[in-house]
């Protein structure tokens, strides 16, 4: 069996057995000496088993015709589960069943070594790695197949033990590798087997993996970056992105996508994996932050930025880089994928040349910003290529593409700018510069209008010079400019967007199609030296300069190019004006002049000079005339004296607060002021003529039309004059408050009002002069409806007086006193009569006192004297003889039809009387007692019981007050010991009497029959004795 044949079929092994399991890393790695180092970047397909075989060092000899070219399964790798941090037996895949021609002996049961199968030993740095078992190896010799050695102590899994031809014991051990995030979580871990002398471990109790990989101690296969490589377009389709774009997740590769691109002396496997935006490939442009989408690392959000952006927008890492930095990135993604791809043959190409871009990036932040920015194991110079991974090219196209982009980081950018001017031609400004630059092209917007010189060509949105390109620009304006960028050409750099999170993940590099970035920008002014025309105002009066006047200046074609107004100090200037010929027009004038009589000028301009013209202006003046008035009849008001003071002028004019006039009125009623200058006047009247009010009047006026006369019309009213009335009682003459009279004038329209006071007396208030109608508004509170009309003339400073009076309510109040039983009329009954509110009493009295006394007759009447309107209360003062006291009062209101009577009826009970019965023994006068009588009624108010009697010892009873009329008294029943008799007697009771009754009883008479007997006969004491019975019985 040849060595080609054993490399074949280990090639084969590796590739069934080594698969990822579960892997779903992110571009991070584990850097601690115990564990196993991983990068990420763009992954692929994984290697065939013949491209591993091409990746073998030189001196391994080609396998034969006759091996099985066997290519990862792909299936069978993404079935596998995600792996535990412990794995168990059951976790370890199997090896592929497969038999060498020569396999090694077994050891006799008796000579096993004391590590057996199943067993966990430990590897150290000083434990080498086999790809089987190697006779060759030695103690001085690491032997062909060796592979490198373990880079930290780890527990590892014994799956077999063999001896070799020597006796030197062997074991195939199976191992724990994988990646880990910055965060300290791994990222994904697998399992793998190599061949290790048994000499070289170290016994372990252990039940776990440790993690753990293997590396050459030294570089066999050192990579330098070569000089040049075979690019070819590739051009993969990328999906479309923009600036301004938020809420996109990403992703990172996971299983077989990660490759092992390069191995590092002490530290292990190299690994790298695709990341992704929303299903884009991108690049990962932060070494030290976690990937996106791996294990509990967050997806996003990311929001994508242009190179502008970026620089504003540092993102959760806080970090940014460099523009130069950056634009090296660009050129390193224009020239790999999705642009560009190695041409080196391999099927997969494509996968390797995203994974050496990565790298490549890599290293650019590294070389241009700090060995910080990345991760403390990367250092590129010292890499080396993974055995049976990636071809060798790639990692030296990686270094490649770091180099050049590298280098071309020097480009600063700077844009030059040298040899400008401007120049006027035919009507148009041309401007021209020469602009230099370190970078591959200047680019201008095509906005900037027609541009010429430029030696690059042009596209639909830009102008592409070349350094030293000299450049000329036309414009309307004498004044313009332009923006210059540096960038790269396309075939130099990629376009490119960044993605920035808001979570603890890196940013990431957006590969685009389109215009590179900018490096510089600069502006560029363009402006022409001009010449100047100076314009001066004065007055034509007396010199003084004049602001405020408004010029036009034309060219030479007559067109307007410019207007100016003159200041404060009376100039205005025309600035930037091309030499040539030009004419100055005013048309304006200064506020209180006239336009110049020869509005315009010409004047010749001189680069570089100030050419004068001076124009000058006549005042504007005018008069005002004064029309004076009386108010009401129109007629002219002599005698009235005006003043006139300026309160503003135009410049070189009059004084401001200065009285530029005093008028009185003639006979017509005029006056007139002579010529006045521009401005504003106030007209006062400070004289007023003699009977007429003044009104304070005052007025302005602008005086700015020339030669114009100016009308101020103003009236006077002339003094007023009042109306006083004086209202009062018709009887008494009392007056009367409260009473409202309303003014009408001669054309009936309302004048005012007023109101009496309490003395009588309304007052008017000022009324002009002239004839007017006082009516009564309403009727006073008591007085009969009479509404008053009257007429009166007012005249100035008078006041006319008039009289009026009105007639109160009267009334009178009848008294009709009856006995309330007999309804029979009562003389003698005196009622007194108080007033208790209404118009004051004409009698004298006020409210609370009498108003009248007075006494019924015979017919029981009384009647009042005339009472005036308001309340009064009638009240009973006395009453007749054997009546009874009621304290019978009522109010009564004297409020409607005037000479009303108002009648009151009174009535009184008749005071009452007793009736008087004695009782007597008819046989001896003895009074008798407790003999009951009761009275009843005996005449027309009916007969019913209306009280009893009962006599007392005296034999005498009396009864309950009664009222006057006839009564019967009869006894009740019997009285004991006298004969039953119906006594009913009658009675008449009077008021204020006791009518006496007197009644006598006969007594029941009896004889008496006595015995007389002798006690002892009859049985004495003896209760025995039978002749007791013969006695009489009581």
């Amino acid at each position: 069996m040849t060595k080609r044949f054993w490399a074949g079929l280990l090639a084969l092994g590796m590739a069934l057995t080594a698969l990822p399991s579960g892997m779903y890393a992110e571009e991070t790695v584990w850097e601690e000496e115990a564990n196993a180092s991983e990068e990420t970047l763009d992954g692929g397909l994984d290697e065939s088993a013949e491209e591993f075989a091409d990746g073998l060092p030189d001196y391994i000899p080609e396998p034969e015709e006759d091996v099985v070219d066997s290519a990862a399964d792909d299936e069978s790798a993404d079935a596998l589960p995600e792996q535990e941090e412990s794995l168990t037996e059951e976790a370890i895949p199997d090896l592929p069943d497969f038999i060498p021609e020569e396999e090694p002996p077994a050891l006799e049961e008796e000579k096993l070594p004391p590590v057996q199968e199943g067993d966990f030993v430990c590897v150290t740095p000083n434990t080498r790695v086999y790809l089987d078992i190697d006779e060759t190896a030695g103690d001085g010799d690491d032997g062909e197949l060796y592979d490198g050695n373990f880079v930290n102590e780890a527990n590892v899994y014994v799956e077999q033990v063999r001896q070799d031809a020597q006796g030197r014991t062997w074991l195939l051990v199976r191992y724990l590798y994988g990646a880990e995030e910055p965060n300290g979580e791994m990222a994904w871990t697998d399992t793998a087997t190599i061949w290790v002398l048994a000499e070289e471990i170290q016994p372990s109790d252990a039940a776990e993996y440790d993690v753990t990989d293997y590396a050459f101690p030294y570089p066999p296969i050192a990579l330098y970056a070569a000089s040049d490589f075979n690019l070819r377009d590739y051009n993969a389709s990328v999906q479309t992105f923009y600036p301004g774009q938020q809420n996109l997740y990403g992703s990172s590769g996971h299983d077989s996508e990660y490759k092992q691109i390069a191995k590092l002396d002490g530290y292990g496997t190299i690994y790298a994996t695709p990341h992704y935006l929303e299903g884009q490939t991108v690049y990962c442009l932060e070494h030290t932050m976690n990937s996106p989408g791996t294990k509990n690392n967050a997806s996003g959000p990311f929001e994508v930025v242009d190179l502008d952006g970026y620089a504003a927008k540092p993102g959760y890492s806080g970090d940014i880089y460099s523009s130069r930095t950056m634009h090296a990135i660009g050129w390193v993604l224009r020239h790999t994928y999705p642009y560009m791809i190695v041409d080196t043959g391999y099927g997969d190409s494509d996968v390797w040349s995203r994974v050496a871009g990565q790298f490549a990036i890599r290293e650019v932040v590294k070389q241009l910003e700090g060995d910080w920015y990345v991760r403390d194991y990367w250092r590129m110079d010292e890499f080396y290529r993974a055995s049976g991974q990636a071809p060798a090219d790639y990692l030296e196209y990686a270094r490649w593409l770091a180099s050049c982009a590298i280098q071309r980081a020097s480009i600063t950018g700077e844009i030059g700018i040298s040899n400008k001017s401007v120049r006027m031609q035919n009507g148009i400004y041309v401007g021209t510069v020469t602009l230099t630059t370190d970078a591959d092209l200047i680019r201008i917007s095509r906005s900037v209008g027609n541009l010429t010189g430029n030696s690059a060509g042009s596209d639909g949105e830009y102008y592409y010079l070349h350094s030293d390109d000299t450049i000329s620009i036309t414009s309307t304006q004498s004044t313009f400019s332009i923006a210059a960028q540096s960038v790269s050409s396309q075939d130099e750099e990629a376009a490119f967007l960044i993605g920035i999170p808001d979570a603890d993940i890196q940013k990431v590099i957006i590969p685009q199609y389109g215009l590179p970035a900018k490096l510089k920008e600069v502006r560029i002014e363009f402006e022409q030296p001009y010449g100047a025309i100076r314009v001066s105002k004065n007055s034509a009066d007396n010199g003084a300069m004049l602001s405020g006047a408004t010029f036009e200046l034309m060219d030479a074609s007559g067109a307007v190019v410019a207007t100016q107004t003159t200041g404060a100090d009376g100039t205005a200037q025309f600035d930037n004006l091309p030499a040539g010929s030009y004419t100055v027009r005013e048309v304006g004038a200064p506020t209180g002049y006239k336009v110049a009589v020869n509005p315009s000028q010409t004047v010749t301009v001189a680069a570089g000079a100030t050419s004068d013209v001076r124009f000058a202006n006549d005042r504007i003046n005018g008069k005002i005339r004064i029309v004076k008035r009386d108010a009401l009849t129109k007629e002219a008001l002599a005698g009235a004296v005006f003043t006139v003071t300026c309160l503003s002028a135009a410049e070189g004019g009059g004084t401001v607060g200065e009285v530029v006039a005093t008028l009185t009125t003639g006979a017509d009623g005029t006056a007139e002021t002579g010529w006045l200058q521009w401005g504003r006047y106030r007209i006062a009247e400070t004289g007023v003529p003699e009977h007429y009010v003044d009104g304070g009047f005052v007025t302005e006026i602008d005086c700015t039309e020339d030669g114009k006369t100016y009308t101020v019309e103003a009236e006077n009213e002339p003094t007023k004059g009042y109306i006083r009335v004086v209202k009062t009682d018709a009887l008494d003459g009392v007056p009367i408050a409260g009473v409202q009279f309303d003014l009408y004038d001669a054309s009936g329209n309302p004048a005012g009002s007023m109101t009496t006071d309490e003395t009588g007396f309304a007052l008017s208030p000022l009324l002009h002069k002239g004839r007017y109608t006082v009516r009564e508004h309403d009727n006073p509170t008591g007085y009969v409806a009479e509404l008053i009309e009257m007429k009166a003339e007012v005249r100035s400073d008078e006041t006319t007086d008039l009289s009026a009076t009105n007639q109160p309510i009267q009334g009178r109040i009848q008294i009709i006193k009856r006995d309330q039983l007999t309804k029979e009329a009562l003389a003698g009954a005196e009622f007194t009569i108080t007033r208790i509110s209404g118009l004051p009493s004409h009698g004298g009295s006020q409210d609370g006192e009498a108003a009248a006394v007075m006494t019924t007759d015979a017919e029981g009447k009384a009647i009042s004297p005339l009472l005036t309107y308001g309340t009064y209360r009638v009240t009973e003062t006395r009453m007749p003889e054997h009546f009874i006291d009621h304290s019978f009062f009522v109010d009564v209101t004297i409020d409607g039809e005037n000479m009303q009577s108002y009648t009151v009826e009174a009535e009184n009970e008749p005071t009452k009387g007793w009736i008087r019965l004695v009782k007597t023994d008819r046989l001896n006068g003895n009074p008798i007692e407790g003999v009951t009588f009761d009275i009843y009624e005996n005449d027309e108010y009916g007969g019913e019981l209306v009280a009893s009697m009962t006599t007392g010892k005296d034999g005498a009873a009396v009864s309950p007050p009664l009222r006057k009329g006839r009564y019967i008294v009869r006894e009740r029943g019997a009285t004991a010991g006298y004969v039953l008799e119906e006594i009913a007697l009658d009675a008449t009771v009077r008021s204020d009497e006791t009518t006496q009754l007197r009644a006598t009883n006969q007594p029941v008479m009896v004889k008496l029959k006595l015995y007389k007997r002798d006690g002892d006969e009859y049985g004495g004491d003896d209760p025995n004795s039978k002749r007791r019975d013969e006695l009489p019985q009581p």
